[in-house]
């Protein structure tokens, strides 16, 4: 009797885990440990129907606390990135852009970045180790029953959310040479200097993103790095990160990936990805 007590309650425990907002049980895709590229999880589902994308929102203190990232505001380049984010996708035929909208409670939020310790800190990256965390978190039932009112308002079946934070990924080494780089997605990688130590994450300017359904819950969710923050020989060397810049980020408007085709800018090739892997190919 004193087990079937215990596993009773070790179940209530878990049916109230899951049942609470903000705990990745219960999200719709489960938590997955990753390697390498592209930075996706979920389920492929064949009959999407109608597609809505909201604005993009940002989000300050995803990986570290609020003040050490850019600022946001009118006039600020957090700002400016936003706007080009929101015009392009407006201008997605295969999308329903529904722009700014505001729903109550709180909805679900992807998490990626390095694998963390108990302490929060970043686990050390390791040759064949998969050190990238991809999760999302549950939404609350005030925010799920706001969705579901706002998707069958706009004659929605699922609805995209993009999110423009600031990531920690860990550096890789690339050969035998000691060459390194960080994999910001696809087919994405930037160099960093040799000396660079592989302890020390790299702050990244990234969009993440998740396809809900009506009830609220994730069928995809991704990750797609826009640019990465190099940090300096000397602080690295002793641990330090340094931090992204207003002009960092507005080096993510202008910057532009030499390796496409018509020479996209950042910010825009990192966009068409994240929709690409999402939508699992579809336009």
């Amino acid at each position: 009797m004193r087990r079937l007590a215990t596993l009773l309650g070790l179940g209530a425990a878990l049916a109230a885990l899951g049942a609470c907002a903000g705990g990745t049980l219960g999200s719709g895709v489960g938590d997955r440990l990753l390697e390498r590229p592209p930075w996706v999880a979920g389920r492929r589902d064949p009959a999407l129907g109608r597609i809505g994308v909201l604005a993009v929102r940002y989000q300050p203190g995803a990986s570290l606390p609020a003040s050490f990232d850019p600022p946001a505001g009118a006039g600020t380049a957090i700002d400016g990135l936003l706007g080009d984010l929101d015009r392009y996708l407006a201008d997605q035929p295969g999308l329903r852009f529904l722009g700014r909208r505001t729903l109550r409670g709180a909805g679900p939020d992807v998490e990626f970045g390095c694998e963390l310790d108990a302490s929060g800190e970043c686990l050390p990256w390791e040759v064949g180790h998969p050190s990238h965390r991809l999760a999302v978190t549950r939404a609350s039932s005030t925010w799920v029953a706001s969705l579901d009112s706002l998707m069958a308002a706009e004659e929605v079946d699922h609805l995209i959310l993009l999110t423009l934070e600031v990531g920690q990924y860990h550096p890789r080494q690339r050969d035998f040479l000691g060459r390194k780089s960080v994999e910001l997605g696809r087919d994405h990688a930037v160099s960093i200097p040799w000396l660079t130590s592989l302890e020390t994450p790299v702050s990244v300017l990234q969009l993440t993103g998740a396809l809900v359904d009506r009830s609220g819950r994730a069928v995809r969710i991704g990750a797609e790095g826009i640019l990465a923050r190099r940090t300096s020989l000397p602080a690295s060397s002793i641990g330090l990160q340094r931090l992204l810049s207003e002009e960092e980020v507005d080096a993510a408007r202008t910057n532009r990936r030499e390796d496409l085709r018509g020479r996209p800018p950042v910010w825009l090739a990192a966009t068409e990805e994240l929709l690409d892997l999402l939508l699992d190919g579809r336009p």
